[in-house]
């Protein structure tokens, strides 16, 4: 399955210089595509962990209640 990455990620990978302003970012199966939007190119990318966890691991932590 394709989906794109949000647009805070994107810009965050823009100035990293990872893609450029003609790319986007692409999550496909566990790997991480660029695609050029004026060619339809496509390269792998590396996107550094930091960018994604603080994406994925947003939840509400709950206390334990004994009974």
């Amino acid at each position: 399955m394709n989906e794109t990455l949000d647009n805070e990620t994107q810009s965050l990978l823009r100035e990293e210089k990872i893609i450029t302003d003609n790319e986007v970012a692409i999550s496909v199966g566990d790997k991480y595509i660029a695609e050029n939007i004026l060619t339809k190119t496509r390269r792998v990318i590396h996107v550094p962990q930091r960018l994604i966890e603080s994406k994925t691991n947003r939840r509400v932590l709950r206390g334990w209640k004994q009974k």
